[in-house]
């Protein structure tokens, strides 16, 4: 009973990595797991996805088949920025939320989750 209990538990604590990458409406797991660039220009801020994210598995278009967007009008458009960076610096474990209303990837919300 015990060794079923310790492998299920480290089996859900793995979980998370072996999950990584873009489904849906989220990308998570390592940033460098789906993401491989950060790219501002003067009117836009996108995060340049992987080759190996599966575009169909997507809830939202990418943008150039490439890039989703950070909506620079947000009023949170600078936290959504700062948490990007310090993701991408110490590769660290992020969900990404794509805004459902928007057509094209959009990022509506972004979790940076501590390294334990």
């Amino acid at each position: 009973m015990k060794k079923a209990l310790c492998l299920t538990l480290l089996t859900a604590g793995m979980s998370f990595n072996v999950m990584a990458g873009c489904d849906g409406p989220v990308c998570s797991g390592d940033i460098i797991s789906f993401a491989e660039a950060l790219k501002v220009s003067s009117d836009e801020i996108m995060v340049s996805v992987t080759q190996s994210v599966d575009r169909k598995a997507l809830s939202c278009e990418l943008i150039n088949d490439k890039f989703i967007s950070v909506p620079t009008k947000s009023k949170n458009a600078d936290a959504m920025y700062s948490l990007l960076l310090t993701a991408f610096a110490a590769n660290a474990q992020v969900n990404l939320e794509f805004n459902p209303a928007s057509k094209q990837c959009e990022i509506g919300s972004i979790e940076l989750i501590p390294s334990k």
